[in-house]
C-alpha cells in the first residue's frame, strides 16, 4: 500500500470512528442487574434522568435483568408519569428481543412491538407480556406477579 491510500485509508477510519461514536452516544438507555424482592424490582427513577446517563439525552428505556429471570424486562418512560415494562420474549417463538429506540424486535423473524408492547409487524399476532408498574417514593416498582 503507497503512502496515499494509507493516509486516505486512515482518515475514512477515523471519520467512521467518530461518526459511529456520536450515533452510539444518541442512543440513550441503560442496563441494570436489580434485584427481585420477593414478587418485584424496584426500579430507581433517577435512571431515567439525565444526570444518570452523564448530562446528555435522558434514557428513553431501561432493560433490567436478573438471573431469577428468563427473559429482561425492558422499561420504557412514555411521559412523566406513565411508564411501561415489557417482557422480552417474542410471543411468535419465544426469541430474546432487541430494542430500537421505542421498537421491540425479534431478531429471528422480524416481528416488531410497540413500547406498550402491541404487535407492529409479523409473523407474530399477539402482545407482548407486560407487567403492572407503580411509582413509589422515586422509585418505579414492577409487580413480577398480577
Amino acid at each position: 500500500m503507497n503512502r496515499r491510500n494509507f493516509v486516505f485509508q486512515s482518515c475514512i477510519a477515523c471519520i467512521t470512528g467518530v461518526s459511529i461514536s456520536s450515533v452510539l452516544s444518541s442512543c440513550s438507555h441503560t442496563i441494570l442487574n436489580l434485584p427481585i424482592d420477593t414478587d418485584r424490582i424496584s426500579l430507581p427513577l433517577f435512571y431515567f434522568d439525565k444526570k444518570a446517563n452523564k448530562g446528555n439525552q435522558p434514557n428513553q428505556y431501561i432493560v433490567v435483568h436478573n438471573e431469577k429471570l428468563k427473559f429482561p424486562i425492558c422499561v420504557f418512560r412514555l411521559d412523566e408519569s406513565q411508564f411501561t415494562a415489557i417482557w422480552m420474549e417474542c410471543s411468535h417463538q419465544g426469541t430474546q428481543l432487541q430494542v430500537y429506540g421505542d421498537v421491540l424486535q425479534c431478531p429471528a423473524h422480524g416481528s416488531e412491538f410497540s413500547n406498550k408492547g402491541s404487535v407492529l409487524s409479523t409473523p407474530a399476532t399477539k402482545n407482548l407480556k407486560t407487567f403492572r408498574t407503580e411509582s413509589i417514593n422515586n422509585h418505579l416498582v414492577i409487580f413480577l406477579t398480577k
